[in-house]
Order: structure tokens, then C-alpha cells, then sequence
């Protein structure tokens, strides 16, 4: 047994020291440089051929081009403290506290009460509100409340919300003052986007509160603030801020809708609410949101190529999964050829640019219909094993804006249209006593135009309830008219990943 072992030894160094030996290294080595060589070549091919594809188009990857345009201070409201980078408490003492408060709901008085839930029928809870303010005024001064009105317990709480309003009537445009380009996109904090949410539901709070104050002049000054500023985060060079600027315009349209429904407004308000929503344009976001993510992202392409140990950490960061990378995945980042971040970009490139065409903000349009028909293209090619290997985390990245953000964007554009035409139903009703038969008597009168609903290019479906209210809905994301039945009510799939918003109709919430 001994002598067997010796043997098998002596042969087998023998091989690893022989000519043989040598020339399978040599070849080995050779096919691994020709590999690389290779796929370097077919991606910088593949992304060469798609740049001059999509800039045949007349698309441009230029990030620069996609950034808003500098407004002189006196004329912005994003120079408003509250807006500025490196916000600290001795620079600003009378906005710092409260703006914390405002943006953590860990920091004693940063918790909002609930306003309900206007689709679903759920008014807000006066008496509740009342009480959970109180509750946050004792949690953040540690005394009662000097006095019972909520109105004054919330801006004691944001004191600087009334600057703020105040700016907004006086400043006509939002530009904020963001830093594009030192940072890698995905390393960029959404500190703004954050902040943005949380004051827009405390202006949309205080709208309601006033309103059931009767004090509308007030609440009108709240929303026309969230939808400045929504307009100034709208034009952001981000897909996340376009998806933000959505929410903040469904917060503004709940506060104006709460003031439909009691009849609280007069015709000169609800002119200035349909002034202001009259700027918001998502569905033209949408398109800024798809281009920024190609330009803002084609940078970071090649620094990862150069930072390969990096990858790992953009891979947690931008799925927001906040998971360290395990070492084997980091290991087979490092052994990535370059060009498959080519490869990558330039398939993630024809991707997210074939949304472009999946609105049309001339004619007032979105295609869910083409939407879905890339949608299942788009899975079927994340699912061959040959794609996933090569770029797996980008198409989870970058599939991500054409898949989930259509609906949200295409919503909100319904939501702006139906606020539009509510403002102007009850500006018919306190002229003539009752709503119209028809939408189409609004314009000219109420409206330039009646607009079409965007999802299938046809009349917004309207009608005169017995009980005096009207029933005013888009067709929604089926393209299927369910006669009025929202969306939510229709989403009985067990699927997680079950999207609410494309079932069903997109309701105007409307209560007797």
C-alpha cells in the first residue's frame, strides 16, 4: 500500500511538472483571455448600437440636459430653510426641532393622526384627531395643551408651517437646491423626498382641520403649497421624486375633496385649485423619470466597472434591501468581464426607454394595454439563464420603472383630471343648484375643455346619483368598465405582488 501511494505521487508530480501540464495552463489561460476579450467586445457592440439607436430618436444621455433650470432666490421656494442641504439646529433653531419631528415618527410629537381613507368610504375621525393631537402636543412639550383647538396644537407642533405657506403664496416657483452630480445616483440620500411626504400630510392635516373650521381660505393656501411643491420635486431628474410628487398630489386632492363635500368653497377658490392643478402633468413625469434613470445611472455604469468591490454595496442600496453582500457574491461581481456591464446597460437602455412611448402627454394618453405586453416580454427575458448571469441585479434595477411606476403616474393624472372636474361640477352647482346632466356642459363655462380619460382616449363616465350626488370614474388600468366599482373593491388576488391599482375603476370619492 505504501509503495502504491509513492508511486501515485511520483506520477502525479510528474504531470504537474511535464510539458502537458503546461500547455493546459497555457490554453486555459489563453480561452480565459479570449473570454473576456470577447465579451468586452460584443458589450461595447451592443451599447454602441443601442446609443445610436435610441439618439436617432432624438433621446439624449445627457445627464445635464434632464436637470431643472436655476430661478433667481427671490422667485423660489425651494430657498425656504426648511429646503436647504445640512439643515442644522444653529443655523436654523426655529425649524430645526419641528422639522425632525416632522420627517421621524420616532421623535416624541412626530406622529400624524390617520385622515381615513376616502376611497374605502372612511371620513376622517374629527373627535380621534382631536384626541391623538393632544396626545403628541403632551409626548412633545411634556405639558397639556394650553388650549382645546387642534388647529393651534398642530402648529405648535410645526411652527413652521405657516412661513411656509406664506412663502409659497408670495415665491411663484419651486427649484430646489440639489447636488446632481458629485454623487453616484444610488448613493444619493432621499432626505428631500422623505421630508417632502410627511409635510405634505401635515399641510393636507391642517387643510382638513381648517375646513372643518370653516376656514377654507386657509386650507386653499395649504393645497396650493403641497402642489408647488410637488411641482418643484416633480421636475427632479429622478424617477423616486416623480413617484413622490404623485403621492403628494393624492394628499392635496383628499384636503380639496374634503372641502367638496361639505360644500365649503367658493367659486374663486375652487378657480384657484383648478389654476393649480392645472400645472401638474404626470404622465409628462413619467418621461422625465424613465430618461433621468438611463442618463442619471449611465455614469455609475462605468464606475462600477471600475469598482467592481463596490458592487455588492449598490446592489443592497438600490433594491433598499439593506442586506450586506454575502462574500461569493462579491467574489463573482469581482470575476464580472466588463462587458457585460455594457451588455447590461445597453438591454436595461432599450428597456426603460421603450417606456417612452407608453404615454403620450400631447394627446393626454397612457397605453396600459402596451404596458402590459412589455411587462410579460420584459419577465420572459429576465428568466433566460444566460441574461440573468450576466446582469440579473441591473434588470431587477432598472425593469423595476417600467413594470411598477406606469399605474402610479397614469393615477395620478386621472386624480388631477377628476379633481379638476369636481372643482368644476361644484362651481355648475352653486351657479345653477344642481350638478349637470352631462360632463360636457362644464365647458367653456367651468373648463377650457373636458378632458379625456387617459386610459382608453374616451369620456371620463359621469353621472347624476338619486340621492343628488354624482359618480365620476375613469375605466381605470383594465381598460373595463365596472360601472363605478373602485378599484380596491376589485383586488380579490392572494398574489402579493397583485397591484390594487389595476383593477377595477378609478373612482372620484363622492359621499352624501
Amino acid at each position: 500500500m505504501k509503495y502504491f501511494l509513492i508511486r501515485a505521487c511520483s506520477k502525479i508530480g510528474r504531470f504537474f511538472w511535464s510539458w502537458g501540464f503546461l500547455k493546459f495552463i497555457l490554453w486555459t489561460i489563453t480561452l480565459i483571455v479570449f473570454f473576456y476579450v470577447e465579451e468586452g467586445w460584443r458589450g461595447a457592440r451592443a451599447l454602441a448600437a443601442a446609443k445610436t439607436k435610441w439618439e436617432a430618436k432624438g433621446e439624449s444621455f445627457d445627464y445635464n440636459r434632464l436637470i431643472p433650470p436655476p430661478v433667481p432666490d427671490g422667485q423660489n421656494l425651494g430657498t425656504f430653510p426648511l429646503f436647504q442641504p445640512g439643515l442644522k439646529a444653529d443655523t436654523y433653531p426655529k425649524f430645526f426641532a419641528s422639522l425632525i419631528r416632522a420627517i421621524r415618527r420616532d421623535i416624541p410629537g412626530g406622529n400624524l393622526p390617520s385622515l381615513g381613507n376616502q376611497e374605502k368610504g372612511e371620513l376622517p375621525d374629527m373627535e380621534k384627531i382631536r384626541s391623538e393631537l393632544a396626545s403628541e402636543y403632551m409626548k412633545a412639550f411634556k405639558d397639556p395643551p394650553p388650549t382645546q383647538d387642534p388647529l393651534a396644537q398642530l402648529d405648535a407642533l410645526y411652527p413652521f408651517m405657516a412661513d411656509l405657506r406664506a412663502a409659497a403664496n408670495r415665491l411663484p416657483f419651486c427649484r430646489f437646491a440639489e447636488d446632481y452630480t458629485s454623487l453616484p445616483v444610488y448613493e444619493r440620500e432621499l432626505t428631500l423626498e422623505v421630508s417632502q411626504i410627511k409635510i405634505a400630510k401635515i399641510l393636507n392635516l391642517h387643510a382638513v382641520l381648517s375646513l372643518n373650521e370653516h376656514q377654507p381660505d386657509i386650507a386653499l393656501q395649504d393645497i396650493k403649497t403641497i402642489l408647488k411643491l410637488s411641482f418643484g420635486l416633480a421636475h427632479e431628474p429622478y424617477l423616486i421624486s416623480g413617484l413622490v410628487a404623485c403621492l403628494m398630489n393624492v394628499n392635496a386632492c383628499d384636503a380639496l375633496n374634503y372641502g367638496l363635500m361639505f360644500h365649503s368653497w367658493n367659486d374663486a377658490q375652487l378657480a384657484e385649485l383648478q389654476e393649480s392643478l392645472a400645472t401638474l402633468d404626470p404622465l409628462t413625469d413619467y418621461q422625465l423619470g424613465l430618461r433621468s434613470e438611463i442618463a442619471g445611472f449611465a455614469p455609475d455604469f462605468d464606475y462600477l466597472k471600475k469598482q467592481k468591490s463596490r458592487i455588492g454595496t449598490f446592489f443592497s442600496t438600490v433594491t433598499n434591501t439593506g442586506k450586506p453582500t454575502s462574500y461569493l457574491r462579491n467574489t463573482v461581481f469581482m470575476l464580472w468581464p466588463d462587458g457585460w456591464f455594457d451588455l447590461s446597460q445597453s438591454r436595461m437602455m432599450n428597456i426603460v426607454l421603450g417606456g417612452i412611448v407608453l404615454v403620450n402627454p400631447k394627446a393626454h394618453r397612457a397605453y396600459p394595454d402596451q404596458a402590459d405586453q412589455i411587462e410579460k416580454q420584459s419577465l420572459h427575458f429576465s428568466q433566460r439563464w444566460d441574461i440573468v448571469i450576466q446582469q440579473g441585479i441591473f434588470f431587477e434595477m432598472f425593469a423595476y420603472p417600467i413594470l411598477n411606476s406606469l399605474p402610479k403616474f397614469a393615477q395620478a393624472q386621472v386624480r388631477i383630471d377628476e379633481a379638476s372636474m369636481a372643482c368644476a361640477l361644484e362651481r355648475y352647482r352653486l351657479a345653477h343648484g344642481v350638478y349637470p346632466d352631462s360632463i360636457n356642459d362644464l365647458a367653456p363655462g367651468y373648463l377650457l375643455e373636458v378632458p379625456y380619460d387617459p386610459m382608453n382616449g374616451q369620456s371620463y363616465h359621469y353621472k347624476l346619483r338619486p340621492d343628488g350626488t354624482f359618480l365620476l370614474y375613469s375605466v381605470g388600468w383594465n381598460l373595463k368598465d365596472d360601472g363605478g366599482a373602485a378599484a380596491f373593491t376589485l383586488a380579490h388576488s392572494t398574489d402579493p405582488n397583485d397591484r390594487t391599482q389595476k383593477h377595477g375603476d378609478w373612482v372620484w370619492p363622492t359621499f352624501k
